[in-house]
């Protein structure tokens, strides 16, 4: 825990964060120098995706602008976002996304653009992107701040933004998608824990599980800051009443983060099951605990165990590779670090020391199992190829990993940002499978 007086008063005066900000706003020029030049010169793939009906066919001033400038940002997720911002959840397999990103940007387009008609889906592109320029910047000062509280390493902070700008998974977060608003409440979250501030890094963490699923994920680390507590408390021989109130503390900030997600999912249930003007009674709605948000996805996506792997989506497995193995490298070289003090890395939290880097670092044991709970999931159960926007959005460690590593595995991480970061934007601006 830091003293949060003294980072409130470093905050706002840290010369860093305008190295921040520079350093994203040139990834996100970048980005849409490249995007525009896609979807002026490549043919637009005939994709099987969800497309609006009408979708930017208006004859308007600002729909020809953005059809030349920023169409390439509502491919693929984005349109059901845009969708959702636009007229709500009026298809059933569009539970599969969370509604807080669509309310931002619906909010953001009406506070900037009240007078115009809502026909104008070029006015929604825009805030969309405005919303993820924002919060992608604020992202990399909260990055900033939470690595060099992790490491006290000023260099390793500013070179972890660095990688986080022109991350691999770049175009999603400069695209119409949830990636920046999901990670940047992660890191408000991840944050104000480090402050010890519980209770603001629930309500942080409680609305990323309003943004994706994965958000309550999260409760981990609020679980994990709590049983250390209570094991300190413990050692301290402390009355059972204090014990108690800890756990009932705990409970309240568990709740805090899982209510969103219920809520969602009610709502999903009822859209699915009981609103009056269904057609039919899905067989799903007679099932015991079932949740809609996996329902969808294995009836629209295929989602489940081992359900990816054949032989056609070889491709996308290829494109996962990079990923996967830069993940699988950092949890097997943390645990060779810290292998004969693993236990008492958990068991003993007074016992961890804050190295400069990751892997003598003791304090980032929950941020390696929960990187390796999100590898995991994503090779076994997801899309595989979705794991580079999976991961990268939703923990720092990579990051921590490649600024923490010789300058030979820096090199070639560097080669395949920039090649993801090119080819990627090119191929998704144009509608191509690269999500």
């Amino acid at each position: 825990m830091v003293d949060s007086q003294q980072s409130k008063t470093t905050f706002f005066k840290n010369p860093d964060h305008g190295e921040c900000l520079k350093y994203c706003l040139l990834a996100k020029l970048a980005c849409l120098i490249v995007q525009v030049a896609s979807i002026n010169i490549l043919p637009t793939h005939n994709a099987d995706a969800f497309v609006p009906p009408n979708f930017l066919q208006n004859q308007t001033t600002i729909n020809g602008i953005v059809n030349t400038t920023l169409v390439g940002f509502s491919r693929w997720d984005s349109l059901h976002f845009l969708h959702i911002a636009k007229r709500g959840y009026s298809h059933e397999s569009q539970i599969a996304f969370f509604p807080l990103y669509p309310a931002v940007v619906r909010a953001l387009k009406y506070a900037l653009f009240p007078w115009a008609e809502s026909s104008h889906d070029g006015l929604f592109i825009i805030a969309g992107v405005i919303a993820n320029l924002f919060l992608f910047s604020a992202s990399s000062i909260l990055l900033y701040e939470l690595t060099h509280i992790m490491f006290r390493n000023k260099s390793m902070a500013l070179e972890s933004v660095k990688y986080f700008c022109f991350n691999p998974a770049s175009i999603f977060m400069t695209a119409c998608y949830s990636e920046s608003l999901f990670q940047f409440l992660t890191l408000s979250g991840l944050l104000a824990i480090e402050f010890g501030r519980l209770s603001v890094a629930s309500t942080f963490l409680a609305l990323s599980s309003l943004t994706r699923a994965n958000g309550i994920i999260s409760l981990g680390f609020v679980a994990y800051w709590h049983v250390t507590t209570i094991s300190i408390l413990s050692a301290r021989v402390l009355r059972s009443a204090r014990l108690v109130e800890q756990f009932g503390i705990f409970l309240t900030h568990a709740l805090m983060i899982l209510i969103p997600f219920i809520m969602f999912q009610s709502y999903s249930y009822y859209i699915l099951c009981i609103d009056p003007n269904l057609p039919d009674r899905l067989q799903f709605c007679s099932t015991a605990l079932s949740i809609p948000y996996t329902f969808i996805q294995r009836k629209y996506w295929s989602i489940g165990f081992l359900k990816y792997y054949q032989l056609k989506q070889i491709p996308n497995f290829i494109l996962a590779l990079p990923m996967m193995l830069i993940c699988s490298w950092i949890v097997m070289k943390y645990f060779q670090a810290n292998g004969k003090q693993f236990f008492k890395l958990i068991l003993n939290f007074q016992s961890r020391r804050r190295g400069p880097f990751l892997w003598n670092n003791g304090h980032c044991l929950p941020f390696i199992v929960h990187l390796a709970f999100l590898t995991f999931v994503s090779i076994f159960y997801m899309h595989v190829q979705v794991i580079t926007r999976f991961v990268l959005s939703s923990t720092p460690v990579v990051y921590w990993a490649i600024a923490s590593a010789p300058n030979s595995k820096k090199y070639y991480f560097k080669v395949y940002s920039a090649l993801y970061f090119v080819l990627g934007t090119i191929l998704h601006s144009a509608f191509y499978p690269w999500t």
